[in-house]
């Protein structure tokens, strides 16, 4: 059998001072919400339950829900560890980005193959989201507001808005601010010599009258 490695002279002498270097105290660390404030901005407010950033470990493994900081509508999970070692952020926004037919994502965004529509983007109902963070076909929801009407607001996406305009300019919606009403009906009513609730009354008893299945006994 071989003998025992004996330490030498040296190594004794160096001994204590890297004990003493390992056991050397270090002060607290920061919480991880300050560490990585890229990471406490998506982390999603209501899906985790009393669970926060802060009582999680850098390496930890356990899945978490993390919500885009630029669609709120982008939620997804993934540990800690994968988004603060691999440095991962949003999965649908990454696959978004990336080049369709060697066509950069920037080249494909609302904002350049069409200002005019871009023009129409709400300011302040899509949150941070942009003309520039989606492109021309995307399914995303977004709220829209008419050029000719700054009251006149909808949503829908942004691959339907290239083929409608404004549904208010083109009739399919009537809607007051600040109330709901139906101009038609109401018109009716004026004429007919009855009130708004009698006209309502009479419209939902003719449709029921209508929908009603046919007596047979007769």
């Amino acid at each position: 059998m071989r003998a025992a490695h004996r330490p030498s002279s040296m190594q004794k002498r160096l001994a204590p001072q890297r004990r003493s270097a390992l056991t050397t105290t270090v002060g607290p660390k920061l919480p991880l919400s300050l560490r990585r404030p890229d990471l406490a901005r998506e982390w999603h407010p209501t899906k985790n339950g009393p669970l926060t950033l802060d009582a999680c470990a850098a390496n930890s493994m356990q899945p978490v829900w993390w919500q885009c900081h630029q669609n709120p509508h982008h939620a997804w999970r993934a540990s800690v560890n994968s988004r603060s070692s691999k440095r991962s952020g949003c999965r649908r926004c990454a696959l978004a980005r990336r080049a369709r037919k060697n066509v950069a994502f920037r080249v494909r965004t609302l904002s350049r193959k069409s200002p005019e529509l871009a023009a129409t983007w709400h300011p302040t109902r899509n949150g941070t989201l942009t003309p520039d963070d989606v492109t021309f076909n995307s399914r995303q929801r977004v709220c829209w507001q008419c050029p000719s009407n700054p009251h006149h607001v909808w949503d829908t996406t942004v691959n339907n808005r290239q083929r409608s305009n404004c549904p208010f300019c083109a009739g399919r919606f009537h809607r007051a601010i600040g109330s709901r009403h139906c101009p038609r009906r109401d018109y009716v009513a004026a004429s007919a010599g009855m009130t708004r609730d009698m006209c309502v009354s009479a419209t939902r008893n003719i449709t029921l009258n209508l929908l009603a299945p046919p007596d047979k006994s007769a």
